[in-house]
This record gives C-alpha cells, structure tokens and sequence, in this order.
C-alpha cells in the first residue's frame, strides 16, 4: 500500500502539468505520456512471471512480489509525469515552490472544486447502486443471471468510444472555447461548441449502429468456453450500449461547454437530475425482467439518464449563451446585437484597434457569463492581436 501512495501525486501533478499544456494548444505529450507507464506495466508483468512465475495470489503475495508490482507501478506514473517536463520547459511553463497561500487564486478554485466533488460522489453513488441491482440479478438466480460482469463489460464497451473520440475532441476544442468566452465572443462560442459535438457525433454514431446490428455476432464471438451459455445476454448488453453511447457523447460535450465558463455548479445540478432519472428508471425496471436481463436494463436506464442530461444541458447552456443571433462580418449578442469593435482593415498595427468595443450595459454579455480578463493574445475587443 505505501508503494502506491506517492501515485495520488504523480497522478494530480500529471493532469495539471497536462491541461496546462493543452491550454497552450500541446496536445501530443499528454496524449502519448500514458503510453509509458503502459510500456513500463508491461515490463513489470512480464519480469514478475519471469522471477516469480505464475501467482494466483490465493495465498497471497510475498514482499519481494508487493514490492516489485508496487513499485513498478509507481515508477511508471513517475516516469508519466517525467516525459511531460520538457515539453512543459519549451512551452514556457515554470514551477517553483511556493509555502503561502495568500494571492495564489485558490479561493475561486476551491469554491469551483466543491461542486466537482460533489459532481464526482453523485456519480459513484449512482454506480454503486446499480452495481448492486446487477449483483442482485445472480444473488436471485445465480444458474440465469446475467449479474454485474456483464454490465461492466458493458459499461466498459459505452465508454471506449467516448475515451477514444469524445474526450480527445473536447480536449482539443476546450481551450479555444476558454480564450472565447473570456473575449465575450458568443457566437464564436456558440459555433465551435456546436461544431465540436457534430465531429464527436459523426464519429460515435457510426459506432452506436455497429452496436446494434452486430450485437447478436459479437455476442456469440465474445462469449466462449463456459460463457457460451450467456451469448444472448451479451448481445442485448451490446446492444444498449448503443443509447448509452450517443446519449452520453452529448452530455458530456453540454456539460463541458458549462466548464468552459467556469461555471461548475450547473453541471452538478444536471447531474443530480441524471441519477434521478435513472435511478428512477433502473429500479423498477430490474424488477420488472428476468435476471438474465438486469444487465441490459440497467444499460438502458443509464441511456435514459444521459439523454436527458443532454437534453437539459443543451437547453441551460443555451439560456445561458442568451439565445444567439449571427450577423455577418462580426460577432454578436442576444437579439442579434452586433459586437462592434475592429476588424483586420481597421488595425494600424498588431494589438491595436481603431475603436474600442462599446461600453453600453446593452453590449455586456448575458447575466452569469463568466469573463475575468481579457488575455493577453487578443485585443481589447477580443480580436486577435497576433
């Protein structure tokens, strides 16, 4: 246990020396850096059959094994981190240590990270229940039972499009919404949010329809050997991960839009709305079918949930963007107001604007729009100034 726990560390230093580089648009080391802890996994696994041979680990494991797992496990979050330092070096970044924490901004962080926790324990106590609803469907009839393996396995299968697609979409598009909202430009917000959930769509559709047409094929290729009886449980869970893909791609993307203007209590709200809804819905539903079932169900439900949530997002970040008008030539504000302020023929020279953007209380953004400055890469209009 005390080999591991340095991890809590290397893991909370890597995501933040991570989205620091993805705020500057270097999105490769952080994407590529968990191929070296993988690589480094592998080579512990392979050592500790090569020194110790095959453990089942019924009768426990000596200390020379706990300690070759577990610090071969944290050398390869070590070394995760490690290879982000020098891309973090040529891109400007600097850390030293500080030991007060006057001005250091973490009151507004703080405040942020209570609704994210609050976010994060809504989920797990939602996944615990129907954690438990699916032990309970092999507990009821442990020869029929479809039980939790199989709505991991589902819920595994729901989650590698969105891993591989959704999260690497967002993650590109995140920062340059951040820059757009802190330069009040709305309908810049508006259509790259917009066009960042079409590419996440055009991708994970495609994948949501494979899982339904090929639900039964997969199930009978993927359950061999003493499985092969629970074929057609695993195809009907293939086959609801199909609602639970798409419906959750545009939850996440809504939601995202939310952080995007710092605001992370109205996620926290939807997502409480969410695990009511299935929570409400997967409860009687487990009741209501055979054990062999459970599993597919209680997909379903989580389907049920993330479509709503994405319905309710869309229409909070919506209100939220004050209902966007477009008018060409220049960014605009609810009721189609023009944003006046430069363009690239009236610049007399980088960083500078002829005029600067009105002061009017009718030009402001709409109320709960979070704009704390202004960077330094764009005008005083929010034009670029590079």
């Amino acid at each position: 246990m005390y080999l591991t726990v340095p991890q809590v560390f290397l893991y909370g230093a890597f995501v933040l020396v991570g989205q620091a580089l993805n705020a500057r648009e270097r999105f490769g080391p952080m994407m590529w850096a968990p191929v070296i802890n993988n690589l480094v996994a592998i080579a512990v696994f392979v050592g500790f059959a090569a020194v110790f041979g095959r453990a089942g680990g019924s009768a426990g494991f000596s200390d020379h094994e706990v300690l070759l797992l577990g610090a071969g496990s944290t050398l390869g979050v070590a070394l995760q981190l490690a290879v982000l330092l020098p891309s973090a070096r040529a891109a400007g970044l600097r850390y030293r240590p500080r030991f007060d924490l006057r001005g250091t901004g973490l009151g507004p962080t703080l405040r942020a990270g209570a609704w994210t926790l609050g976010f994060v324990a809504v989920n797990q106590v939602v996944y615990l229940l129907t954690l438990r609803l699916a032990t309970q469907g092999n507990l009821d009839s442990p020869g029929d039972g479809s039980g939790s393996f199989l709505f991991g396995l589902g819920f595994l299968v729901s989650q590698l499009p969105h891993g591989v697609v959704t999260v690497s979409v967002v993650t590109a598009v995140l920062p340059a919404l951040v820059v757009r909202s802190l330069a009040g430009d709305l309908a810049g917000f508006r259509t790259l949010h917009l066009a960042a959930l079409r590419a996440c769509l055009v991708l994970v559709v495609p994948v949501a329809v494979l899982c339904l047409v090929l639900a039964k094929p997969a199930g009978r290729t993927l359950a061999v050997g003493a499985a092969k009886a629970s074929a057609p449980q695993l195809a009907s869970v293939i086959a609801a991960t199909s609602i639970v893909v798409v419906a959750f791609c545009v939850h996440f993307v809504m939601l995202r839009g939310f952080y995007a203007v710092e605001d992370t209590r109205t996620p926290f709200v939807v997502q409480c709305l969410v695990s009511i809804v299935l929570v409400a819905t997967a409860v009687p539903a487990a009741a209501a079918v055979s054990p062999r079932h459970v599993a597919a169900v209680l997909l379903l439900a989580y389907g049920v949930g993330y479509a709503v949530g994405g319905i309710v997002g869309a229409g909070l970040l919506r209100r939220r963007l004050g209902g966007l008008g477009t008018v060409a030539g220049g960014r605009s504000l609810p009721g189609g107001r023009r944003l006046s302020g430069c363009s690239p023929s009236s610049r007399s020279g980088p960083g500078s604007c002829s005029r600067p953007p009105p002061r009017s209380s009718s030009s402001r953004p709409p109320r709960g729009w979070v704009l704390p400055r202004t960077p330094s890469s764009l005008g005083c209009c929010g034009c670029r100034s590079d």
